[in-house]
């Protein structure tokens, strides 16, 4: 991957300032403060003030821009900026700093290759068919036709709001945002990371075979698969309208809504550190899940099986399950629904902090339950263990169970039962 032309380094700055106060005269590492006709742009926070006071009274000699490399390359060692044109090309392979345009229909950079900062261009049509390095942000919101095929790393945002398209197949890296909001077509196959949100909110369709990071937000809510085969770690997910949801390596993520998946496939995933809302998900696969910090609702389910989960920290809904199996599951601090379950397996759960709802199940076997902070509903139960129960803030419903079945410890929880039958 070809690297931005650039001097820029702190050292060679002081030096450079050191020289220009000595001599008066001004180095190549200087002229990215000017444009492309030698007139004082800014410092874009190099320079101090003082300095800047004295280098913006400068005028450079244009032809003094320009550089050629030995292999014939040319660089622009300052920056670029434009205006008030149908058509506009530059022929340049690097820019040492920023490229501004303005109201330019049409922009044509067929030879670049890096800039030293950023690109942001308020045009129609973008082509830029050998970029392959901008260190800084490209913000090219206007356009609706993006050629960038072989773009690799963007060193800040990359912001292409308008565009109906975006087919970047050789995009690695984005170190800040990424917003393609409108963009109903995209094409990342190499995208590996992204150091903030990644917006793509129009895709039909998300398929990221590459990505494994996005340190924000990923928002794909109109995309009607989600298939991400390499990600593990995502701060908010959202794939609202995706019936299809597969991430098999994904570890972390904060919030994670995919509300429209019926298939829910997420087999590495550990920890969600706020909620996670799958309600539509019929299939749910999470066999290494551990810790929930918000609420879990996965009420359409037909089987709820998570084996690792040992913390709800909200509540859990699976009203709609046949089969409740969470052999580790220790504590809810919420509601626990599973009134559709007829099995019901949470050996060492001690703690719900609501109510818990197990109505279909005929037998209910907590033999280390302390605390329901709630009601207790069992009604089809004909037999109930729960031998540590002290502590039950609610109704114990367990209609159809006798009494010689019942072994509950609290006298409070007894009286309680006897104040249902």
């Amino acid at each position: 991957m070809t690297k931005p032309y650039t001097q820029f380094t702190k050292q060679n700055l002081k030096l450079a300032l050191a020289h220009y106060k000595a001599t008066k005269k001004i180095r190549d590492v200087l002229l990215v403060c000017f444009d492309q006709h030698g007139n004082w742009y800014g410092s874009h926070g190099l320079l101090g003030k003082q300095e800047c006071n004295k280098l913006s009274k400068e005028i450079i000699p244009a032809n003094r821009m320009v550089k050629i490399k030995t292999n014939g390359q040319t660089v622009l060692l300052c920056s670029f900026r434009d205006s008030s044109k149908n058509t506009l090309e530059l022929k340049y392979h690097h820019v040492a700093s920023l490229i501004i345009i303005n109201d330019v229909r049409h922009l044509y950079l067929p030879n670049l290759l890096t800039t030293g900062s950023d690109i942001i261009a308020d045009s129609v049509t973008f082509y830029s068919p050998n970029l392959q390095t901008v260190a800084g942000d490209l913000c090219i919101d206007s356009a609706t036709s993006i050629n960038v095929p072989n773009l690799r790393t963007v060193e800040g945002d990359l912001n292409a709001e308008s565009a109906t398209e975006f087919d970047s197949p050789n995009l690695e890296t984005v170190l800040r945002d990424m917003r393609t909001m409108f963009a109903t077509s995209l094409n990342v196959p190499n995208l590996r990371t992204v150091g903030g949100d990644l917006i793509v909110c129009s895709a039909t369709a998300f398929y990221a075979p590459m990505l494994q990071t996005v340190e924000g937000e990923l928002d794909a809510d109109d995309a009607t698969s989600f298939n991400a085969p390499m990600l593990q770690t995502v701060d908010i997910l959202g794939a609202a309208l995706a019936t299809s949801f597969n991430a098999p390596v994904l570890r972390t993520v904060n919030v994670l809504f995919a509300e429209s998946a019926t298939s829910f496939n997420a087999p590495m995933l550990q920890t969600v550190e706020g909620a996670f809302y799958v309600p539509s998900a019929m299939s749910f696969n999470v066999p290494n899940l551990k810790m929930v910090k918000e609420h879990l609702n996965a009420d359409s389910t037909t089987r709820f099986c998570a084996p690792n989960l040992k913390t709800v920290k909200s509540y859990l809904n699976a009203k709609s399950a046949t089969t409740f199996c969470a052999p580790n599951l220790q504590t809810v601090n919420g509601d626990l629904n599973a009134e559709s379950a007829t099995s019901f397996f949470a050996p060492k759960l001690k703690t719900v902090s609501g109510s818990l709802n197990a109505n279909s199940a005929k037998t209910i076997n907590a033999p280390k339950l302390q605390t329901v902070n709630g009601d207790l509903n069992a009604e089809s139960a004909t037999t109930f263990h729960a031998p540590k129960l002290v502590t039950l803030d609610g109704i114990l419903n367990l209609r159809n169970t006798t009494m010689r079945k019942l072994m509950v410890k609290s006298l409070f929880a007894r009286r309680k039962f006897a104040e249902t039958i």
